[in-house]
């Protein structure tokens, strides 16, 4: 598969900031919103998704650049953090990196950055479950493994709750949606912003 033809990769990208937000709205802000855990439990697998079809046939180069961005807006935004919650864990796009280094140090056989990418998915948000649904959808556009695997892995990010019976429907979603949903113009890096912001902000609603 090639991502140019994947028209919604957009809109599963703004769907996750959508469901994000108003599962933190609850979490981080108080405020009383129904269903938002739920809600919530969606957002990664969408990102996840997103991701991986956005990355279909990125160079291994390509994708280590971006792994690096990740990190390097990860510790921008783990300052953020700090206004409505503890340092650790690292914040999601810290999972992201993890995911996406893991994948490419199967791909280069590199033992050090897998052991790099290890450390940070165990201290990232979604820990290995996280990167787990990462390496899945990677997999699956890029060499055309089952998605059955993401789905058994969304099950693992959230145990014991409603998050968990949500995570397999927005993988559902996001697969759907790739191909599927609106063509949305690319706004280039605007949810590195979006995502920072939103902690501060948070603090003070």
């Amino acid at each position: 598969m090639r991502s140019e033809t994947f028209s919604g990769i957009e809109s599963v990208k703004w769907l996750g900031v959508i469901a994000m937000i108003y599962d933190h709205l609850e979490v981080f802000a108080g405020w009383l919103l129904p269903f938002a855990a739920g809600i919530g439990g969606l957002a990664f697998p969408l990102f996840a998704v997103g991701l991986a079809a956005a990355l279909a046939d990125a160079t291994l180069l390509k994708m280590r650049s971006i792994s690096k961005r990740l990190l390097l807006i990860g510790l921008v935004a783990q300052v953020a953090v700090i206004f409505v919650r503890d340092p650790l864990p690292l914040n999601v796009l810290f999972s992201f990196c993890a995911g996406l280094g893991l994948y490419v140090a199967i791909k280069e056989k590199s033992f050090l950055f897998a052991i790099v990418a290890a450390v940070v998915a165990t201290l990232s948000e979604f820990s290995w479950p996280g990167a787990l649904v990462i390496l899945a959808a990677l997999a699956h556009y890029r060499d055309g493994a089952s998605v059955g695997w993401m789905y058994a892995a969304s099950v693992l990010l959230f145990p014991f709750n409603e998050m968990q019976l949500t995570a397999p429907l927005g993988v559902a979603v996001a697969l759907w949606l790739v191909v599927n949903g609106p063509a949305i113009d690319r706004k280039k890096h605007a949810f590195y912003p979006i995502y920072v912001l939103q902690y501060p902000v948070l603090r003070f609603l």
